[in-house]
């Protein structure tokens, strides 16, 4: 196993990730430390680091080295970005933290921000043709992506903390600052022809500006999801919000749900850029990043070769099965009963292939609280799955499939069920009771955990669903036994008895 800590020295905020990394290849993250030190304060104007900054950050890495130190961090990888490369001090800096903490900094151009940038997203999330946008301390990056590639890339040499020393100097900001941030947008967004794709209309926003404009968009609905990987928007809620934030001072902002006090005083020209190039590249869905810079180095180092994964969503899962050390054998011999289950049973379950993909992850996953503990594991699988999250589905998949698991089962399914009433339809509900049903009668079929028996066919006849089975020992009286006992509960559902020969 190897344990790594990656650090980004930012222009607004110095962010450290601990991951341990295990020999196949599955990793988990274990802490996360962020502090601000505004290392872009100032650098429009004098284009050096200052010495408030500088020695605030001086003290952030040595706390950062210290962590790494006490977790026992076998590797340190360390990035400056915007603020440290465009300043004339920047190296020296950088050489002064090397020589007081040990930590050797690299200082990496726009260009590889953004590819790390293109490179977190598009292992993590299921998009095609999108553009991404990194809003950061002391620039900004744009990616075009078409058919999961890069096609165009630019890194705009303005971000948050300078342009609002640049633009908006009031509190709270006039009308004509605010106008002339949106005008000096549009201009920036005009140099880029390739912004106007018929192709694209999705935004992919990153950075801790973008997820803030998530979380008052979050708390504002009252979302019931607590994930930010994948969390959609349209134009309408980033209007909303700079609408709600624009015209407040800064003491009004701090009381604004969602908005941390360190970010309340830089918001504002994040939320612009944001509600610009949506204007002007005609986007009309944003799906939030919870990654960045940070995880796309994390991937070049688990992945070979700058590898672009085909299937985001299977990686996704197997990393999870891998590090909670799932029982793989037990996981694969449930997910094939089920799916034959499925296939056979359409007839009176009546469900697509979104469903069938749901519960194909679902037995997967479903044991994965035992890595908490047997009893009520079923409830731990879905509490572990809705808050670790599954790259490349939506969050009402993500919470389908914790539901389905919840279910394979014990009781649990009702009090979960109860939190996300108003989030899920009644057919979708009855749906996922259903999926969890067959999910349920296939833990039967290999209750044993020895993959002992074959399903040899499935009948529907009249009242009854009866499945023939064969045993390499010869009895099937424990796999009976485990599916019967469910009929009662399969006959209310379904409207059919279940029975096994």
């Amino acid at each position: 196993m190897n344990r790594i800590g990656i650090i980004d020295l930012g222009s607004n905020t110095i962010r450290l990730m601990v991951f341990d990394i295990n020999d196949d290849g599955s990793f988990k993250l274990l802490d996360e430390l962020k502090e601000s030190a505004r290392l872009g304060k100032g650098l429009s104007k004098t284009n050096k680091l200052n010495p408030e900054s500088m020695e605030k950050a001086m003290k952030i890495i040595s706390v950062f080295k210290d962590f790494c130190d006490i977790y026992n961090v076998n590797k340190i990888i360390a990035v400056a970005t915007a603020a440290v490369r465009n300043s004339d001090n920047g190296k020296e800096f950088i050489n002064t933290l090397y020589e007081k903490t040990g930590i050797k900094f690299n200082i990496i151009p726009g260009k590889e921000e953004a590819w790390y940038d293109y490179y977190s997203v598009i292992n993590t999330m299921d998009i095609n043709n999108a553009f991404l946008l990194d809003i950061g301390g002391g620039s900004m990056e744009i990616i075009k992506v078409k058919n999961r590639k890069i096609k165009e890339h630019i890194s705009i040499p303005h971000g948050v903390v300078t342009l609002t020393e640049d633009f908006l100097t009031e509190d709270p900001p006039k009308n004509e600052e605010i106008t002339k941030l949106e005008e000096f947008f549009k201009k920036q967004f005009k140099k880029f022809d390739w912004l106007i794709d018929k192709d694209i209309d999705m935004l992919v926003g990153i950075g801790g500006t973008v997820r803030t404009v998530a979380k008052i968009n979050r708390r504002k609905n009252q979302y019931p999801i607590n994930l930010m990987h994948n969390y959609e928007m349209n134009p309408s809620d980033v209007n909303n919000i700079f609408d709600l934030i624009k015209n407040k001072s800064l003491k009004e902002r701090k009381k604004i749900p969602g908005l941390s006090s360190e970010r309340s005083d830089i918001i504002l020209p994040g939320i612009i850029a944001l509600k610009e190039i949506m204007k002007y590249a005609k986007i009309s869905k944003l799906k939030i990043s919870g990654n960045g810079l940070r995880e796309g180095i994390l991937y070049k180092n688990i992945l070979k070769h700058d590898e672009i994964l085909n299937d985001v969503c299977m990686y996704s899962v197997y990393n999870m099965m891998k590090f909670y050390k799932v029982d793989e054998r037990h996981a694969k011999t449930i997910q094939k009963y089920a799916l034959y289950l499925f296939d056979e049973l359409k007839p009176i379950h009546n469900c697509d292939e979104e469903y069938r993909n749901l519960l194909s992850i679902s037995a997967l996953l479903h044991d994965i609280g035992l890595t908490v503990n047997y009893y009520n594991h079923n409830i731990h699988s879905s509490y572990i799955i809705l808050h670790n999250g599954i790259n490349g589905l939506t969050h009402k998949s993500i919470l389908k499939v914790a539901l389905i698991s919840t279910m394979h089962e014990g009781n649990g399914y009702e009090k979960i069920i109860s939190i996300y009433k108003n989030f899920l339809s009644q057919e979708e509900n009855e749906k996922i009771y259903k999926m969890g049903l067959i999910l349920r009668i296939a833990e039967g079929l290999d209750i044993s955990h020895l993959g002992r028996v074959e399903i040899t066919s499935c009948e529907i006849k009249n009242k009854n669903i009866i499945l023939y089975l064969k045993s390499n020992n010869g009895t099937t009286d424990l796999e009976k036994l485990s599916v019967e006992k469910h009929n009662d509960l399969f006959h209310k559902i379904f409207k059919k008895n279940i029975k096994v020969l």
